[in-house]
């Protein structure tokens, strides 16, 4: 059985911004996007999404247009679903 395409991810959008703004690496990218470097690591990771904040600086900083940002990120659901903040136990 083979498996079905990749969906996009955080890292492949974080490496192409690297790529075509010519940065080092993820922690030059770090400096340049005002994060320390363990949210870069765990954006890269998948352990967390792109803020509402992040996508917003990456559309302002390199001049991406918000529906790439969000294709390039898998992330394609509303903002709002995106941010919601984990649910506090009763």
């Amino acid at each position: 059985m083979t498996a079905g395409p990749v969906p996009p991810s955080v890292r492949e959008l974080l490496d192409y911004l690297i790529t075509e703004h010519r940065l080092k690496n993820y922690a030059e990218l770090a400096r340049e996007m005002g994060e320390t470097g363990a949210t870069i690591s765990r954006l890269v990771s998948g352990r967390q999404r792109l803020s509402a904040k992040q996508i917003l600086f990456i559309h302002e900083y390199f001049g991406m247009g918000v529906q790439e940002i969000r294709e390039r990120s898998g992330q394609y659901g509303p903002i709002a679903e995106i941010e919601k903040p984990a649910s506090r136990p009763a």
